[in-house]
């Protein structure tokens, strides 16, 4: 059977570090997708590794994007761990290492989406200080303006949806299942609007895309045709 690949890459929140079940936002992205019509089943591939910076996450990146010609969607979060005090990562570095994965996404005819870093409560983290959260809000701005600069979609809402619910982390770093189940969902609804726009859309229909019938695209209700980030998991075919 065929299978349309999206890579989820990330740290330890797209790893799933505290979730239960394996209920990671991968997986549950995985779920919702199964549940659009389509005679090519989409799989996320979790590429999630805890405690990796943003140069390390977008080093596998590309090994990954270069290694399997049936990636179609990268979904990207990462900068949690740029925050830390101990990396203290300039916002320019962060940047160029979006550069870096955008260019091989390019390259391979992958679709490139990047992920807002959610909220943290860094109350009791030994690696995380009040500055964490203003470096977070940072490299959220920037990296906004970058995808705009680039024509890449920015997947927004993940900072305050989480700043303004606490309990959604379950060690006040990691998203308990709840919130993982909510990512999955901000996703899933972006996934439906013209790519490098900034504001959510109505999620559309998936249909197959007929001269690569591996490529899954979304076609909103106005017509307008997004495709995703896709990958698969280790057991997958």
């Amino acid at each position: 059977m065929q299978y349309t690949r999206i890579l989820a890459l990330g740290d330890s929140e797209t790893y799933g570090a505290r979730a239960t079940h394996g209920r990671t936002y991968p997986q549950l992205l995985e779920e919702r997708l199964a549940t659009v019509p389509t005679n090519v089943p989409s799989i996320v591939l979790n590429r999630g590794l805890n405690g990796e910076r943003s140069w390390e996450i977008v080093d596998r990146g590309v090994n990954y994007l270069l290694g399997d010609d049936w990636i179609r969607i990268c979904l990207c979060m990462m900068g949690t761990n740029d925050s830390k005090p101990a990396s203290d990562t300039p916002v320019e570095h962060y940047l160029a290492q979006w550069d870096r994965l955008l260019r091989v996404s390019r390259a391979t005819d992958t679709i490139l989406y990047a992920l807002e870093i959610h909220a943290i409560n860094p109350i009791g983290q030994p690696e995380y200080d009040a500055r964490s959260i203003e470096r977070i809000m940072t490299f959220n701005s920037a990296l906004r303006d970058w995808c705009e600069q680039n024509n890449v979609t920015f997947i927004d809402g993940l900072f305050n949806l989480f700043a303004k619910n606490l309990d959604l982390l379950a060690d006040g770093i990691h998203p308990t299942n709840t919130g993982n189940d909510l990512i999955a969902n901000r996703i899933f609804d972006f996934l439906g609007r013209p790519r490098g726009s900034v504001s959510a859309a109505p999620t559309g229909l998936l249909r197959v895309d007929n001269e690569r019938p591996q490529v899954v695209s979304i076609t909103n209700i106005h017509n307008s045709t997004a495709e995703r980030d896709s990958r698969d998991n280790p057991g997958y075919p």
